[in-house]
């Protein structure tokens, strides 16, 4: 005999309606904004959000890293016999540890592990003698750096060069390479603008040092090595379209007419210094030749 099935309870009308009305405004509860998007979304969607960008954390270890350290450009030291690349090398790691924003306390383990050979050997004799003692400072470190590879007396020396450094046979651009290279060994000599320039025309050959020291009074030192640069130019002109018999008799006339063309006017005018002296003209001194009526 089969058992008898319960019997569903019919569902009115009027009970499902109000169900689906419930249930809609359960749903409606949030106000939709005016386009038509669910309020309700955006709060859920910026909660899922926040929450996985909160399970994300950055290991400071990774950030300071010696990968990017060397992808920033620093390379490995193996100690030198030339204190100028040593000087190099830790001017680098300094540069990206900058631009790293590196903290203090990394600096120093991140600086050695790029020791190698005879550096690392120094680095690992440094640290037994202050064995029991604090964590090595940056600034102790670089101390001690410069003392065993880039020594007082190299900078003493390198010092000196640059006070007696001379154009000589340079070229003017070999010149100011060279003075730009020294320069940096007497930072407590060439102390503003103006002391740079006057060192840099004193060391210029005679024939050039006249001509620009003549024609202004530069204290922009680019300017004044454009200058120098154009003289040099002009006199190598001179020397090579003539021949040597001449070039003495008629040197005095080039330099005359190169003077005259640096020595403009405000008005952009050329005037001879021979004529506002009352003195006869550079070109008629040489040949004794004047115009009809001059003195």
């Amino acid at each position: 005999m089969a058992r008898d099935r319960p019997r569903k309870q019919p569902v009115s009308t009027s009970d499902a309606t109000s169900k689906t009305t419930e249930r809609d405004q359960g749903e409606s509860s949030h106000p939709q904004s005016e386009d038509g998007t669910d309020e309700q979304m955006m709060r859920r969607f910026a909660r899922c959000l926040a929450e996985n960008l909160g399970e994300v954390t950055v290991d400071p270890k990774k950030w300071f890293s010696i990968e990017r350290l060397k992808a920033l450009g620093a390379s490995t030291f193996e100690g030198t016999m030339n204190p100028a690349d040593a000087e190099a090398w830790f001017v680098m790691v300094e540069k990206c540890f900058r631009v790293m924003w590196c903290p203090e306390d990394r600096k120093v383990a991140l600086a050695t592990f790029l020791l190698q050979k005879r550096a690392e050997d120094w680095w690992r004799v440094f640290k037994d003698r202050r064995r029991g003692m604090e964590e090595v400072t940056w600034e102790e470190f670089g101390k001690a750096f410069h003392e065993k590879f880039y020594p007082q007396t190299f900078r003493d020396a390198k010092r000196n060069e640059f006070l007696k450094l001379v154009q000589g046979s340079l070229t003017v651009a070999e010149y100011e390479q060279k003075y730009t290279e020294l320069r940096k060994y007497a930072s407590c000599i060439i102390m503003d603008e103006t002391e740079r320039s006057r060192r840099f025309k004193e060391g210029l050959r005679g024939e050039i040092r006249t001509h620009v020291t003549a024609s202004m009074d530069r204290q922009d030192f680019p300017k004044l090595v454009e200058m120098a640069l154009r003289v040099e130019a002009s006199l190598e002109s001179l020397a090579i379209s003539e021949p040597a018999w001449e070039r003495g008799r008629s040197q005095k006339y080039s330099l005359g007419v190169l003077d005259r063309k640096i020595n403009k006017t405000n008005s952009g005018k050329q005037k001879l210094d021979g004529i506002k002296s009352g003195k006869k003209p550079i070109v008629w001194e040489m040949w004794d030749v004047s115009p009809k009526g001059s003195a």
